[in-house]
Protein backbone atom coordinates (compact mmCIF):
# COMPACT_ATOMS: atom_id res chain seq x y z
CA UNK A 1 0.00 0.00 0.00
CA UNK A 2 1.62 3.21 -1.09
CA UNK A 3 1.67 6.64 0.48
CA UNK A 4 -1.09 8.73 2.03
CA UNK A 5 -2.21 10.08 -1.36
CA UNK A 6 -3.69 6.74 -2.27
CA UNK A 7 -7.32 7.03 -3.36
CA UNK A 8 -10.14 6.71 -0.86
CA UNK A 9 -11.37 3.86 -3.02
CA UNK A 10 -9.20 1.64 -0.84
CA UNK A 11 -11.13 2.15 2.40
CA UNK A 12 -11.57 -1.22 4.08
CA UNK A 13 -14.20 -3.51 2.57
CA UNK A 14 -14.57 -7.26 2.40
CA UNK A 15 -13.02 -10.13 0.48
CA UNK A 16 -16.45 -11.13 -0.74
CA UNK A 17 -16.07 -8.70 -3.63
CA UNK A 18 -13.18 -10.70 -5.04
CA UNK A 19 -15.12 -13.93 -4.87
CA UNK A 20 -18.37 -12.58 -6.24
CA UNK A 21 -16.81 -10.49 -8.98
CA UNK A 22 -13.92 -12.55 -10.30
CA UNK A 23 -15.92 -15.56 -11.47
CA UNK A 24 -14.22 -16.11 -14.81
CA UNK A 25 -12.70 -19.55 -14.66
CA UNK A 26 -9.53 -20.88 -16.22
CA UNK A 27 -7.52 -24.04 -16.11
CA UNK A 28 -3.87 -24.80 -16.61
CA UNK A 29 -2.99 -26.18 -20.00
CA UNK A 30 -2.02 -29.82 -20.15
CA UNK A 31 1.67 -30.39 -20.29
CA UNK A 32 2.55 -27.18 -18.46
CA UNK A 33 6.07 -27.63 -17.13
CA UNK A 34 7.66 -26.36 -13.98
CA UNK A 35 10.71 -24.22 -14.68
CA UNK A 36 11.86 -23.20 -11.21
CA UNK A 37 12.12 -24.70 -7.76
CA UNK A 38 9.77 -22.01 -6.43
CA UNK A 39 6.85 -23.70 -8.19
CA UNK A 40 7.52 -27.14 -6.75
CA UNK A 41 5.87 -26.77 -3.34
CA UNK A 42 3.48 -24.60 -1.39
CA UNK A 43 3.82 -25.35 2.33
CA UNK A 44 7.13 -27.04 3.22
CA UNK A 45 6.41 -30.75 3.69
CA UNK A 46 7.13 -32.21 7.13
CA UNK A 47 10.83 -32.27 7.88
CA UNK A 48 11.74 -29.57 5.35
CA UNK A 49 13.59 -26.37 6.27
CA UNK A 50 11.67 -23.11 6.42
CA UNK A 51 12.71 -20.78 3.59
CA UNK A 52 14.05 -17.52 4.97
CA UNK A 53 12.51 -15.74 1.96
CA UNK A 54 9.14 -16.12 3.71
CA UNK A 55 10.08 -13.05 5.76
CA UNK A 56 9.71 -10.25 3.26
CA UNK A 57 9.23 -6.53 3.82
CA UNK A 58 9.38 -3.13 2.10
CA UNK A 59 11.51 -0.12 2.92
CA UNK A 60 10.11 3.15 1.64
CA UNK A 61 12.55 5.35 -0.32
CA UNK A 62 15.18 2.63 -0.06
CA UNK A 63 17.09 4.07 -3.03
CA UNK A 64 17.97 7.22 -1.09
CA UNK A 65 20.28 5.27 1.20
CA UNK A 66 18.99 7.32 4.13
CA UNK A 67 16.23 5.10 5.49
CA UNK A 68 16.48 2.83 8.54
CA UNK A 69 16.78 -0.81 7.51
CA UNK A 70 15.57 -3.93 9.28
CA UNK A 71 18.54 -5.68 10.91
CA UNK A 72 17.64 -8.73 8.82
CA UNK A 73 15.08 -9.67 6.20
CA UNK A 74 14.63 -12.68 4.00
CA UNK A 75 13.15 -10.73 1.09
CA UNK A 76 12.74 -7.11 -0.01
CA UNK A 77 10.12 -5.87 -2.49
CA UNK A 78 11.20 -2.75 -4.33
CA UNK A 79 7.96 -0.77 -4.37
CA UNK A 80 7.71 2.83 -3.20
CA UNK A 81 11.46 2.41 -2.88
CA UNK A 82 12.44 5.14 -5.36
CA UNK A 83 13.04 2.79 -8.30
CA UNK A 84 9.70 2.69 -10.11
CA UNK A 85 10.02 2.66 -13.89
CA UNK A 86 9.15 6.36 -14.19
CA UNK A 87 11.84 7.17 -11.64
CA UNK A 88 14.48 5.07 -13.36
CA UNK A 89 13.79 6.15 -16.93
CA UNK A 90 12.00 9.53 -16.97
CA UNK A 91 13.36 10.10 -20.48
CA UNK A 92 13.46 7.38 -23.11
CA UNK A 93 16.78 5.53 -23.01
CA UNK A 94 18.20 7.56 -20.10
CA UNK A 95 18.20 5.12 -17.20
CA UNK A 96 19.38 6.29 -13.78
CA UNK A 97 21.20 3.14 -12.75
CA UNK A 98 22.57 4.82 -9.63
CA UNK A 99 19.12 4.65 -8.04
CA UNK A 100 18.78 0.93 -8.64
CA UNK A 101 22.39 0.25 -7.66
CA UNK A 102 21.73 1.93 -4.31
CA UNK A 103 18.40 0.16 -3.73
CA UNK A 104 19.81 -3.28 -4.52
CA UNK A 105 22.86 -2.73 -2.34
CA UNK A 106 20.67 -1.55 0.54
CA UNK A 107 18.41 -4.59 0.16
CA UNK A 108 21.40 -6.93 0.08
CA UNK A 109 22.74 -5.37 3.27
CA UNK A 110 19.73 -6.78 5.17
CA UNK A 111 20.76 -10.29 4.15
CA UNK A 112 17.76 -10.62 1.83
CA UNK A 113 18.15 -13.51 -0.59
CA UNK A 114 15.08 -12.50 -2.61
CA UNK A 115 14.91 -9.00 -4.09
CA UNK A 116 11.82 -8.23 -6.17
CA UNK A 117 11.42 -5.38 -8.63
CA UNK A 118 7.85 -4.41 -9.47
CA UNK A 119 7.04 -3.34 -13.03
CA UNK A 120 4.48 -0.68 -13.84
CA UNK A 121 4.05 3.04 -13.24
CA UNK A 122 5.33 3.93 -16.72
CA UNK A 123 6.84 7.33 -17.48
CA UNK A 124 4.64 9.50 -19.70
CA UNK A 125 6.70 8.79 -22.81
CA UNK A 126 6.07 5.03 -22.38
CA UNK A 127 2.36 5.33 -21.53
CA UNK A 128 -0.31 4.71 -24.12
CA UNK A 129 -2.36 7.45 -22.45
CA UNK A 130 0.19 9.85 -20.97
CA UNK A 131 -2.50 12.31 -19.82
CA UNK A 132 -4.50 9.79 -17.81
CA UNK A 133 -4.75 10.21 -14.04
CA UNK A 134 -2.75 7.86 -11.83
CA UNK A 135 -1.55 7.79 -8.26
CA UNK A 136 2.04 8.61 -9.20
CA UNK A 137 1.29 11.25 -11.81
CA UNK A 138 0.02 11.57 -15.38
CA UNK A 139 0.24 8.30 -17.30
CA UNK A 140 1.33 6.23 -14.30
CA UNK A 141 -1.79 4.04 -14.44
CA UNK A 142 -1.89 3.86 -18.21
CA UNK A 143 -1.23 0.63 -20.06
CA UNK A 144 2.39 0.79 -21.21
CA UNK A 145 3.74 0.61 -24.72
CA UNK A 146 4.69 -3.09 -24.90
CA UNK A 147 8.09 -2.57 -26.48
CA UNK A 148 9.14 -0.08 -23.82
CA UNK A 149 7.82 -2.29 -21.01
CA UNK A 150 9.79 -5.28 -22.24
CA UNK A 151 12.93 -3.28 -23.00
CA UNK A 152 13.38 -1.86 -19.49
CA UNK A 153 12.60 -5.27 -17.99
CA UNK A 154 15.28 -6.90 -20.11
CA UNK A 155 17.87 -4.26 -19.29
CA UNK A 156 17.26 -4.52 -15.53
CA UNK A 157 17.26 -8.31 -15.57
CA UNK A 158 20.53 -8.42 -17.50
CA UNK A 159 22.28 -5.83 -15.33
CA UNK A 160 21.15 -7.35 -12.00
CA UNK A 161 21.24 -10.97 -13.04
CA UNK A 162 21.50 -13.10 -9.91
CA UNK A 163 20.93 -10.09 -7.62
CA UNK A 164 17.33 -9.14 -8.39
CA UNK A 165 15.76 -12.57 -8.12
CA UNK A 166 12.09 -11.92 -8.90
CA UNK A 167 10.01 -9.57 -11.03
CA UNK A 168 6.34 -8.70 -10.61
CA UNK A 169 4.29 -7.92 -13.68
CA UNK A 170 2.38 -4.99 -12.10
CA UNK A 171 1.24 -3.65 -8.74
CA UNK A 172 -2.44 -3.92 -7.74
CA UNK A 173 -3.56 -3.94 -11.34
CA UNK A 174 -7.21 -4.34 -10.32
CA UNK A 175 -7.20 -0.77 -8.96
CA UNK A 176 -7.71 2.04 -11.47
CA UNK A 177 -5.22 4.40 -9.81
CA UNK A 178 -2.55 1.80 -10.67
CA UNK A 179 -3.77 0.29 -13.96
CA UNK A 180 -6.46 1.27 -16.45
CA UNK A 181 -5.97 -1.36 -19.12
CA UNK A 182 -7.59 -4.70 -19.77
CA UNK A 183 -6.77 -7.88 -17.91
CA UNK A 184 -6.26 -9.74 -21.18
CA UNK A 185 -3.64 -7.28 -22.42
CA UNK A 186 -1.69 -7.36 -19.15
CA UNK A 187 -1.80 -11.15 -19.22
CA UNK A 188 -0.30 -11.06 -22.72
CA UNK A 189 2.40 -8.72 -21.49
CA UNK A 190 3.04 -11.04 -18.56
CA UNK A 191 3.61 -13.90 -20.99
CA UNK A 192 6.01 -11.81 -23.03
CA UNK A 193 7.83 -10.82 -19.83
CA UNK A 194 8.47 -14.52 -19.27
CA UNK A 195 10.16 -14.70 -22.68
CA UNK A 196 12.34 -11.69 -21.88
CA UNK A 197 13.46 -13.14 -18.56
CA UNK A 198 14.22 -16.48 -20.21
CA UNK A 199 16.88 -14.64 -22.21
CA UNK A 200 18.09 -12.02 -19.73
CA UNK A 201 18.03 -14.04 -16.50
CA UNK A 202 16.57 -17.55 -16.74
CA UNK A 203 16.81 -18.06 -12.98
CA UNK A 204 14.68 -15.03 -12.14
CA UNK A 205 11.12 -15.71 -11.00
CA UNK A 206 8.13 -14.02 -12.62
CA UNK A 207 5.26 -13.11 -10.30
CA UNK A 208 1.79 -12.29 -11.54
CA UNK A 209 0.30 -8.83 -11.15
CA UNK A 210 -1.04 -8.40 -7.64
CA UNK A 211 -4.64 -7.80 -6.68
CA UNK A 212 -5.87 -6.31 -3.43
CA UNK A 213 -8.83 -7.87 -1.66
CA UNK A 214 -9.70 -4.94 0.60
CA UNK A 215 -11.94 -2.90 -1.67
CA UNK A 216 -15.24 -3.98 -3.20
CA UNK A 217 -15.25 -1.39 -5.97
CA UNK A 218 -12.11 -1.63 -8.09
CA UNK A 219 -11.75 -5.41 -7.72
CA UNK A 220 -14.76 -6.24 -9.90
CA UNK A 221 -14.06 -9.05 -12.38
CA UNK A 222 -10.51 -7.97 -13.21
CA UNK A 223 -8.57 -10.65 -11.35
CA UNK A 224 -10.82 -13.42 -12.62
CA UNK A 225 -10.22 -12.28 -16.20
CA UNK A 226 -6.47 -11.99 -15.60
CA UNK A 227 -6.17 -15.48 -14.12
CA UNK A 228 -8.25 -16.95 -16.95
CA UNK A 229 -6.01 -15.29 -19.54
CA UNK A 230 -2.88 -16.59 -17.79
CA UNK A 231 -4.39 -20.07 -17.67
CA UNK A 232 -4.98 -19.92 -21.43
CA UNK A 233 -1.22 -19.33 -21.81
CA UNK A 234 -0.33 -22.28 -19.58
CA UNK A 235 0.43 -20.05 -16.58
CA UNK A 236 3.66 -18.28 -17.63
CA UNK A 237 4.38 -17.26 -14.01
CA UNK A 238 6.20 -18.80 -11.06
CA UNK A 239 3.87 -17.38 -8.40
CA UNK A 240 0.53 -15.62 -8.17
CA UNK A 241 0.27 -12.56 -5.96
CA UNK A 242 -2.44 -11.22 -3.70
CA UNK A 243 -2.51 -8.37 -1.20
CA UNK A 244 -4.34 -9.72 1.83
CA UNK A 245 -4.99 -6.44 3.63
CA UNK A 246 -7.92 -7.09 5.97
CA UNK A 247 -10.47 -4.39 6.61
CA UNK A 248 -9.16 -1.70 8.92
CA UNK A 249 -11.06 -3.16 11.88
CA UNK A 250 -9.93 -6.75 11.25
CA UNK A 251 -6.88 -8.66 12.45
CA UNK A 252 -4.75 -11.73 11.92
CA UNK A 253 -7.60 -14.20 12.41
CA UNK A 254 -9.52 -12.52 9.57
CA UNK A 255 -6.47 -12.54 7.33
CA UNK A 256 -6.04 -16.28 7.89
CA UNK A 257 -9.54 -16.69 6.51
CA UNK A 258 -8.57 -14.58 3.49
CA UNK A 259 -5.59 -16.85 2.87
CA UNK A 260 -7.78 -19.96 2.86
CA UNK A 261 -10.33 -18.34 0.58
CA UNK A 262 -7.90 -16.93 -1.97
CA UNK A 263 -5.88 -20.12 -2.27
CA UNK A 264 -9.08 -22.07 -2.89
CA UNK A 265 -10.27 -19.41 -5.35
CA UNK A 266 -7.06 -19.68 -7.35
CA UNK A 267 -7.08 -23.47 -7.24
CA UNK A 268 -10.59 -23.52 -8.68
CA UNK A 269 -9.23 -21.56 -11.62
CA UNK A 270 -6.33 -23.91 -12.20
CA UNK A 271 -3.51 -22.38 -10.15
CA UNK A 272 -2.15 -24.69 -7.46
CA UNK A 273 1.40 -23.31 -7.40
CA UNK A 274 2.91 -20.76 -5.01
CA UNK A 275 0.87 -17.85 -3.72
CA UNK A 276 2.76 -14.79 -2.47
CA UNK A 277 1.28 -12.02 -0.34
CA UNK A 278 3.26 -9.11 -1.71
CA UNK A 279 1.79 -6.46 0.64
CA UNK A 280 0.14 -6.70 4.04
CA UNK A 281 -0.50 -4.57 7.12
CA UNK A 282 -3.45 -3.96 9.44
CA UNK A 283 -5.52 -0.94 10.43
CA UNK A 284 -5.46 2.36 8.53
CA UNK A 285 -4.45 5.92 9.40
CA UNK A 286 -4.61 7.59 6.00
CA UNK A 287 -6.41 10.90 6.02
CA UNK A 288 -9.09 9.70 3.60
CA UNK A 289 -9.79 6.35 5.31
CA UNK A 290 -13.42 5.66 6.17
CA UNK A 291 -12.28 4.32 9.52
CA UNK A 292 -9.08 5.43 11.24
CA UNK A 293 -7.56 2.50 13.12
CA UNK A 294 -4.15 2.60 14.79
CA UNK A 295 -3.27 -0.86 16.09
CA UNK A 296 -1.80 -0.75 19.62
CA UNK A 297 1.62 -2.30 19.98
CA UNK A 298 0.39 -4.87 22.50
CA UNK A 299 -1.97 -6.18 19.80
CA UNK A 300 0.35 -5.59 16.86
CA UNK A 301 3.06 -7.95 18.12
CA UNK A 302 0.77 -10.96 17.87
CA UNK A 303 -0.67 -9.95 14.50
CA UNK A 304 2.77 -9.45 12.95
CA UNK A 305 3.97 -12.82 14.23
CA UNK A 306 0.83 -14.61 13.14
CA UNK A 307 1.02 -13.09 9.66
CA UNK A 308 4.14 -15.15 8.96
CA UNK A 309 3.23 -18.24 11.00
CA UNK A 310 -0.24 -18.45 9.45
CA UNK A 311 1.18 -17.98 5.97
CA UNK A 312 3.67 -20.81 6.44
CA UNK A 313 0.97 -23.13 7.77
CA UNK A 314 -1.63 -22.24 5.13
CA UNK A 315 0.61 -22.34 2.07
CA UNK A 316 1.66 -18.76 1.32
CA UNK A 317 5.36 -18.93 0.46
CA UNK A 318 6.41 -15.30 0.80
CA UNK A 319 4.97 -12.35 2.68
CA UNK A 320 6.18 -8.76 2.24
CA UNK A 321 5.18 -6.49 5.11
CA UNK A 322 4.24 -2.95 4.07
CA UNK A 323 6.47 -1.57 5.41
CA UNK A 324 9.40 -1.44 7.82
CA UNK A 325 9.30 2.37 7.87
CA UNK A 326 5.62 2.96 7.04
CA UNK A 327 3.64 5.14 9.43
CA UNK A 328 0.34 5.59 7.58
CA UNK A 329 -1.27 2.19 7.99
CA UNK A 330 -2.17 0.67 11.32
CA UNK A 331 1.05 -0.88 12.61
CA UNK A 332 4.41 0.82 13.09
CA UNK A 333 7.44 -1.42 13.35
CA UNK A 334 9.87 1.41 14.12
CA UNK A 335 9.44 4.74 15.87
CA UNK A 336 8.80 7.43 13.23
CA UNK A 337 11.01 9.93 15.01
CA UNK A 338 13.93 7.93 16.29
CA UNK A 339 13.94 4.79 14.16
CA UNK A 340 13.94 2.70 17.34
CA UNK A 341 12.58 -0.81 16.81
CA UNK A 342 9.13 -1.08 18.39
CA UNK A 343 7.63 -4.30 19.81
CA UNK A 344 5.90 -5.05 16.49
CA UNK A 345 9.24 -4.75 14.68
CA UNK A 346 10.88 -6.97 17.26
CA UNK A 347 8.14 -9.56 16.69
CA UNK A 348 9.06 -9.61 12.97
CA UNK A 349 12.70 -10.23 13.89
CA UNK A 350 11.90 -12.77 16.61
CA UNK A 351 9.77 -15.02 14.43
CA UNK A 352 12.52 -14.94 11.81
CA UNK A 353 14.91 -16.13 14.49
CA UNK A 354 12.56 -18.93 15.58
CA UNK A 355 12.44 -20.25 12.03
CA UNK A 356 16.06 -19.60 11.08
CA UNK A 357 17.49 -22.99 10.20
CA UNK A 358 14.38 -24.67 11.59
CA UNK A 359 12.61 -27.69 10.13
CA UNK A 360 8.87 -27.44 9.75
CA UNK A 361 6.36 -30.12 10.71
CA UNK A 362 2.76 -28.87 10.82
CA UNK A 363 0.05 -26.99 12.65
CA UNK A 364 -3.06 -28.42 14.26
CA UNK A 365 -6.03 -26.88 15.99
CA UNK A 366 -7.90 -23.63 15.43
CA UNK A 367 -5.78 -22.27 12.57
CA UNK A 368 -6.27 -25.40 10.48
CA UNK A 369 -9.85 -26.21 11.50
CA UNK A 370 -11.47 -22.94 12.61
CA UNK A 371 -14.25 -23.10 15.18
CA UNK A 372 -14.33 -19.49 16.32
CA UNK A 373 -14.47 -20.63 19.92
CA UNK A 374 -12.74 -18.15 22.27
CA UNK A 375 -9.50 -19.53 23.57
CA UNK A 376 -9.22 -22.24 20.92
CA UNK A 377 -5.60 -23.34 20.64
CA UNK A 378 -3.28 -23.69 17.66
CA UNK A 379 -0.17 -25.85 17.98
CA UNK A 380 2.60 -25.72 15.37
CA UNK A 381 5.45 -28.23 15.55
CA UNK A 382 9.02 -27.70 14.34
CA UNK A 383 12.62 -28.58 15.05
CA UNK A 384 14.88 -25.61 15.78
CA UNK A 385 18.26 -25.10 14.14
CA UNK A 386 20.08 -26.81 17.02
CA UNK A 387 17.95 -29.95 16.65
CA UNK A 388 15.68 -29.17 19.58
CA UNK A 389 11.98 -30.12 19.30
CA UNK A 390 9.70 -27.10 19.68
CA UNK A 391 6.11 -25.96 19.44
CA UNK A 392 4.55 -22.59 18.68
CA UNK A 393 1.34 -22.04 20.63
CA UNK A 394 -1.33 -19.33 20.42
CA UNK A 395 -5.08 -18.82 20.80
CA UNK A 396 -7.47 -17.17 18.38
CA UNK A 397 -8.55 -14.80 21.18
CA UNK A 398 -8.42 -14.62 24.92
CA UNK A 399 -6.22 -16.57 27.29
CA UNK A 400 -6.21 -20.26 28.02
CA UNK A 401 -4.18 -22.35 30.43
CA UNK A 402 -2.85 -25.76 29.43
CA UNK A 403 -0.82 -28.39 31.27
CA UNK A 404 2.88 -27.80 30.69
CA UNK A 405 3.87 -30.10 27.80
CA UNK A 406 5.80 -33.06 29.16
CA UNK A 407 9.54 -32.50 28.93
CA UNK A 408 9.25 -28.84 27.83
CA UNK A 409 12.06 -26.83 29.35
CA UNK A 410 11.95 -23.28 27.97
CA UNK A 411 9.47 -20.73 26.67
CA UNK A 412 10.38 -17.86 24.31
CA UNK A 413 8.24 -14.78 23.70
CA UNK A 414 7.96 -12.25 20.90
CA UNK A 415 10.26 -9.77 22.62
CA UNK A 416 13.06 -12.27 21.97
CA UNK A 417 13.46 -13.28 25.61
CA UNK A 418 13.49 -16.95 26.68
CA UNK A 419 13.08 -18.32 30.19
CA UNK A 420 12.97 -21.74 31.88
CA UNK A 421 9.49 -23.18 32.34
CA UNK A 422 8.44 -23.56 35.94
CA UNK A 423 5.19 -25.00 37.21
CA UNK A 424 2.63 -27.45 35.87
CA UNK A 425 0.62 -25.01 33.76
CA UNK A 426 1.38 -22.75 30.82
CA UNK A 427 -0.60 -19.65 29.88
CA UNK A 428 -1.29 -19.18 26.16
CA UNK A 429 -2.63 -15.97 24.59
CA UNK A 430 -3.07 -14.67 21.00
CA UNK A 431 0.64 -13.70 21.06
CA UNK A 432 2.50 -16.79 19.81
CA UNK A 433 5.06 -18.36 22.14
CA UNK A 434 7.80 -20.85 21.33
CA UNK A 435 8.10 -23.80 23.70
CA UNK A 436 11.33 -25.79 23.52
CA UNK A 437 12.30 -29.20 24.79
CA UNK A 438 15.69 -29.92 26.30
CA UNK A 439 18.26 -30.86 23.67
Amino acid sequence: MPDSHRSAAFAGLSLASVLLAGCTSGSASEGTTTTTDARQTETPPPGEPVARELFGTHVGLLATGTQPLPPRAGAIRLWDAGVAWRELEPQRGQINWALMDQAVAEAESTGATDIMWVHGSPPPWAAKDPESTGLYGPGSASPPKPGAYLDILGQIAERYRGRITSYQAWNEANISIFYQGSAANLAKLTGRAREVLAQADPDALLVGASTTVRDAGPVKAWYGKYTAALADQGWPVDAMAVHLYPRADEGAENRAGYVRTMRAWLAERGWTGPVWDTEVNYGDRRDFATEIVAVPQDVAVGWVARTYIDSLALGVQRVYWYSWNDHILGIDQIDPGTGEILPAGQAYLTVQDWFDGAYWEDCTGELMQPTGDPGSLTTCTLTTRDGTPAQILFTNEGTTTIPTPQGASEVCRLDGACAPITGDELEVTPDPILVRWAG
